[in-house]
């Protein structure tokens, strides 16, 4: 997108956006079937999905490559809301995106933004995202949503483990993605050996 007058061209993270966006989507539609709706949590969550779309995914551009102490202040400002989960005692679950959180972080403050850890966990922190949208909503995080959130972090992950492996310069070996297709996931454009 090129801005009028400047010459400037903002850059976006349309992966990342694109993920977001249906992780929160996913995450809407699951507490619109499953209950409880209190319409006002839903629009303090669409003003927090609005934020991150519209920054996050900026401020993501920019970690990775030359990070600034604003753009450190932005990505607080955008993850801050989520610290609602801690109280009064945080939940299990939260140790997915802590995780991720914690890798994506390291690897950025080390200067490793563009590294294939950073990236997959970027990848997989940003999909994380439908368990604290669908709990900030006041949907109960059952098995079987716990099971959903899984399979879908597990699949962004194990896409950008195979992206990250295709690429020459990296070190990372396509085959580790293949440890999906024993649990039924085909990366996309892998071309299977097995018949159906």
């Amino acid at each position: 997108m090129q801005t009028a007058g400047v010459g400037r061209r903002t850059h976006f993270d349309t992966g990342a956006i694109s993920t977001l966006i249906t992780s929160y989507v996913a995450s809407l539609v699951t507490v619109l079937v499953l209950g409880p709706i209190d319409i006002v949590r839903l629009i303090l969550v669409a003003g927090l999905f609005a934020l991150n779309v519209t920054s996050l995914t900026r401020v993501h551009i920019r970690l990775v490559s030359r990070p600034r102490s604003t753009d450190y202040a932005l990505f607080t400002v955008n993850v801050a809301p989520y610290a609602y989960l801690l109280y009064p005692r945080p939940p299990a679950w939260l140790v997915i995106p802590a995780i991720l959180l914690a890798l994506f972080m390291v690897e950025v403050t080390r200067g490793r933004g563009r590294s294939a850890l950073a990236n997959v966990a970027g990848t997989a922190l940003i999909a994380s995202t439908y368990l604290p949208f669908y709990a900030l909503m006041g949907g109960a995080i059952s098995i079987a949503v716990l099971y959903i959130a899984l399979t879908w972090v597990a699949y962004h992950a194990f896409s950008a483990v195979y992206v990250e492996g295709k690429l020459p310069f990296r070190s990372v070996k396509p085959w580790l993605s293949s440890a999906a297709v024993v649990h039924g996931y085909d990366p996309p454009g892998r071309v299977s050996r097995h018949p159906p």
